[in-house]
This record gives structure tokens, sequence and C-alpha cells, in this order.
């Protein structure tokens, strides 16, 4: 970096909105972030009707129908072993009775020890007991690895043996549910046991905007639930997405002051190491150095730029309509979502409140993680109405044909995927996801 560097980025009007936006959050889970264990309380909390969120059991029945569209494909539990537990909960547990019932006896107990015949106790995250609709269902939650066969058949073997085979528990209806936020309950891995129902937060979503609408009619009570809810979904608020966006231009602008930066925020974060030299200095990097000290919130941003954030802004440059029409597109901190084909007026209708073409990235390893950043790029397709000649039908059609999949012309509880792939590095998911833009722009004209 030298002196005509450093200037042409402290003349970028961005860097100016960039300060300004940093300001501090009034959301405290923003600030603060709960730990994996902490989260869990929280969630028990949430589920919990008789807790003051001012939800009731809205968050414990979305839960509920989430789980139903975790285990069901085309018919309700086909995506869970037949005749298991789970499978059998799901049959009888469809959306219809689930929007029908009550559910303000549900207790959570958070880390219940089960002492079985192994040498150490199971503990799962929380057990869910409902006395009243007569029903049980195991949780467990996972952050990082992927869950093992192995481990999700002792934790079952054991609940099995120790508490949900009880005679008090005969006839209720029991379930186990695996939640993992990097989990794609849409493709699970062939380790996964089937045994469980897979799930990750974006059922959360829904508790989110419920939430959101208490808040803003005046309901103080569900601003915590609110915020809980963005901090598992790694929701970004209007203000987070404009602070990435601003961020991810000035670090393609002005990539030599971001590599500085990194060298500036190292020392500025060790107190002994700052010196008189370093202080003082009238170079170009002294000079970088105090502007961090002064700004660190906001330059943090570019220094600590998310790789999903990188990919978008690099994407949004050759298709702007990408992140246009904000009723199209849903995003967080290491996913997007878009509705397909870009152009609104060649999409195939909504139904049943979704687009039925969606192309998905997920960023799958940390901003922190050493190795080149990891993306899945997939584009998925979910239809539930189709009639004979309908725009849907033509549409299932045309892209069955292109991309060698049956089965698009039938009703779905959930996505079926089209396309998917992995690639290593930013550059290498700008080109694997512009090609696939490319592809469904073509087959759409």
């Amino acid at each position: 970096m030298n002196a005509s560097d450093l200037q042409a980025f402290c003349s970028d009007k961005n860097l100016y909105e960039l300060i300004e936006l940093s300001r501090s959050s009034d959301d405290l889970l923003t600030l603060i972030r709960p730990r994996e264990t902490q989260l869990a309380d929280l969630l028990a909390w949430a589920m919990d009707a008789g807790e003051g969120h001012g939800q009731g059991d809205a968050v414990f029945r979305s839960f509920l129908l989430a789980m139903y569209s975790a285990g069901s494909d085309e018919q309700p539990g086909d995506r869970l072993r037949k005749n298991s537990h789970s499978w059998h909960f799901v049959q009888r547990w469809t959306p219809a009775r689930i929007l029908a019932a009550d559910y303000g006896s549900v207790v959570c107990y958070r880390e219940y020890t089960m002492t079985g015949d192994l040498p150490k106790s199971s503990r799962p995250d929380f057990v869910i007991v409902d006395p009243a609709n007569r029903l049980v269902i195991v949780v467990e939650i996972k952050a990082g690895a992927a869950f093992g066969r192995d481990q999700l058949a002792k934790y079952l073997d054991v609940a099995n043996r120790v508490l949900v085979n009880k005679a008090a528990f005969r006839d209720y209806a029991k379930a186990f549910v695996a939640l993992d936020p990097n989990l794609d309950f849409s493709q699970l891995p062939t380790t996964f046991d089937n045994r469980w129902i897979g799930m990750d937060y974006t059922w959360l979503n829904h508790v989110e905007m419920r939430a959101q609408t208490a808040v803003q009619r005046g309901d103080r009570s569900s601003g915590l639930l609110l915020s809980f809810c963005r901090a598992v979904t790694d929701y970004e608020d209007p203000t987070d997405q404009r602070l990435g966006k601003l961020a991810g231009e000035l670090a393609i602008r002005h990539p030599a002051v971001v590599d500085a930066l990194k060298f500036a925020r190292a020392n500025a974060r060790v107190l002994e190491s700052w010196s008189t030299r370093l202080l003082d200095g009238d170079g170009s990097s002294h000079e970088l150095f105090r502007l961090y000290v002064q700004h660190q919130r906001a330059l943090n941003r570019l220094v600590g730029l998310s790789h999903m954030r990188l990919l978008l802004t690099k994407l949004a440059e050759a298709y702007p309509l990408l992140e246009g029409h904000p009723e199209l597109v849903e995003s967080g901190r290491v996913w997007f979502r878009r509705a397909m084909p870009l152009e609104p007026e060649r999409q195939p209708p909504m139904q049943a409140g979704y687009w039925p073409l969606v192309l998905r990235i997920r960023h799958q390893n940390s901003r922190e993680h050493a190795a080149a950043p990891r993306f899945r790029i997939s584009l998925h397709w979910r239809a539930t109405d189709i009639e004979p000649g309908s725009p849907m039908l033509r549409a299932a059609t045309i892209l069955g044909k292109h991309f060698d999949k049956r089965g698009l012309d039938k009703r779905r509880v959930n996505w079926m995927t089209l396309h998917e792939e992995s690639c290593l590095g930013v550059k290498s998911a700008t080109e694997k996801t512009s090609a696939l833009i490319e592809k469904i722009q073509s087959i759409s004209r």
C-alpha cells in the first residue's frame, strides 16, 4: 500500500457511510453472541407457552410443522425409516392436527440426564413433554461437525430403554429430532440415522416474523424472542446488509488497503506492541494504524469481511437484478436465496407462499477458517399444484429436460434439488454461480 492507495480509500464516500452505520446496535444478542448451550436454553424458553415472550404456544406449533415438513417429501414421513417412532409421529401429527391443537401444557427439560446401561450418562439437549396432547420429543443439538450415525443411534437406544418406552408414555406419540444449523434436511448425508428428523433453524424465520410484528405493535415482551431468532438464523437486518455491501465494494476497490488493515489490526490488538514510532510516524502505514484504532468497529467489517458478502458483491456487478427486488431475496450472514430466473416476468407464479424455482448459496465454513472458503451452490424446485396446460407444468417439463430430473410435475412437501455442487474460493464460486444463472436465464426465454 502506498500513499495514493490510502488517499483514494479515505476519499471513497462508501467509507464515510460505513463509519456512520457502524455505530452500536440496540440488539443485545448482536453485541454478545450466546454460546451453544445458552442458545439451547433460549430455545427451550421460547417453546414454553407459559413464558413471557408474548407468543404463547406459537413457537412450539412452528416447531411441529417444521418436523412434519423435514420428515416428509411426497407422503407424510416418507423421508424417515418406516415404523420408527418418528415415522409414526409424523403420520399422526399432520399439519391440520397441529394447527387445531393447544400446547399450553408443553414442558421442556434441559440437559435431561438418562442413566442407562452405558458407562456414562447420556444427556440430550432437551426433552419435550406434553401430557395433554400425549407426546414426547427428544431433541439433540449439534454445531460444527456433522451428526454421526453411531452417535444418534446411541442417544436413541438409551432414550428408548430408559425414558420413551416407560409405561407412563406407552400411549404417547414419540419423536427424535436432530437440530444442526448447517444441516440441509432436503438432502441428508448417507451417514444420517433416519430414525431421527433432521432439521436446521430456518423454521424460526416464521417465528421471527411474528415476533417482529408484535414488537411493531408495541409488544415489548417479544423483543428478546425476536433477538433470539435473528441470532440463531444468521439474520441480517437492513443495516447489516447495507454494511456488508459497503464493505464488499470497498474491499474490491481497495485491496491493498484491506491487506494493510489486517496488519494494523494485529498490532492494535496487542497494547504491548504499541510504540511511539508506531503512533507518531508520518508514513501511510502509521496513518492507517491510527485510522484503524479510531474506527475499529467500521474497519473490522473490511478485515473480517464475510466471504458470502464478497461473493454476492462480485455477482451483483454482473447481475444487478440478483439483489434487486427485495421481495424475491432472502439472506443471512452465511446463506442466500433468490427466486429464479432473475427477470420477474419470466418466473413461474408463486404457489402457497413459495417461489417454485430458487437459487441457494451457502458458505459452509466459518470466516476464521484457515482454508479457502467452501460454498454449496444449488437450484431447487417446489411445485404444490400443477394443472394440465398450466405455466407450472410447462416449467416443470422444461426444467426436467434440462437438468435430467423426473418427478417435477408431482406435488411435493419439500424442495427437489435440480442441481448442487460445492467449490472452494470466492472466484470459483462466482464462476460456477454465474454459469448456473446463465443456464437458467437461457432456458427461461
